[in-house]
């Protein structure tokens, strides 16, 4: 289980192995709270435990907006998603260290050295390598810039609604993905009232978009009710500017504002 702010505790990976475990799989960046996993720390814990398991991380949230380095991270398959960092929808990319080897599931051709059959789809991968380069450029820059506008939506939000509340880490956590709980309010309810002043947001994550249940990643958190109901996963880019930030601020907080007034004359 993780702890409070979504950290998965590499000890306790290590006690959930037993004979029979051939893989572990750990999300680099948690894709509704934000929540960074200890990589390094989870890879030599496995590798000291049982040297035969496969370590996978899921970096398609991580990939570019935080360090990730296979080889020094003990990494034996790393997968990332294009449209993750403004490349090309329906493609992505998997990392295979040397010596690890995968049985195909699907049979027909030998394309992708025999591991996926089908005609490649070359303009989608070389879309996803350009913006893979791009994404790079002046990386260091562009990150420091998502956590100051990260760290602006929130404080403001903090200052206007000090009962709100953040689920997840803030400081340690990734740049571009926070969440924060409106208890008392419905969490759809912001969302389509934000969508009127041109700001998307979300209950949760895309993955999950159909589903009607609660965040099963805030239930693990033992989030109450209420803030489970209030809750909203907010997610920056690269492109985003100064100027967007600070009306998104401005709006959510006369947004929510306004549809605290109208709970409290309807209570």
């Amino acid at each position: 289980m993780p702890d409070s702010k979504g950290i998965i505790e590499p000890q306790k990976v290590a006690e959930a192995l037993t004979p029979q475990t051939v893989l572990v799989s750990i999300m680099h960046v948690n894709n509704e709270i934000g929540s960074v996993q200890p990589i390094s720390r989870i890879s030599s814990i496995i590798k000291n435990k049982n040297p035969e398991v496969i370590f996978h991380v899921d970096a398609v949230q991580s990939f570019s907006k935080l360090p990730v380095s296979p080889e020094e991270q003990g990494i034996d398959t790393l997968s990332l998603s294009a449209h993750k960092f403004h490349g090309p929808k329906g493609i992505g990319a998997l990392y295979l260290r040397e010596g690890v080897l995968l049985n195909p599931l699907f049979w027909g051709g030998g394309h992708e050295k025999g591991l996926r059959p089908g005609t490649e789809n070359t303009p989608a991968a070389a879309g996803m390598a350009l913006a893979a380069s791009l994404s790079f450029n002046g990386r260091k820059e562009k990150i420091r810039r998502l956590h100051s506008f990260k760290e602006k939506i929130i404080s403001s939000i903090e200052r206007e609604h000090p009962w709100a509340r953040l689920n997840g880490p803030r400081e340690e956590g990734a740049p571009h993905i926070f969440n924060i709980s409106f208890p008392g309010l419905k969490g759809e309810i912001i969302l389509h009232a934000l969508e009127e002043h041109s700001i998307y947001v979300s209950t949760g994550s895309a993955c999950h978009s159909d589903s009607k249940e609660p965040s099963h990643v805030l239930k693990a958190l033992n989030v109450d009710k209420d803030s489970l109901e209030g809750a909203v996963r907010f997610s920056l880019s690269f492109l985003n500017t100064e100027e967007e930030i600070d009306y998104a601020a401005d709006r959510i907080n006369s947004v929510i504002a306004e549809l605290k007034k109208f709970q409290t004359i309807t209570s």
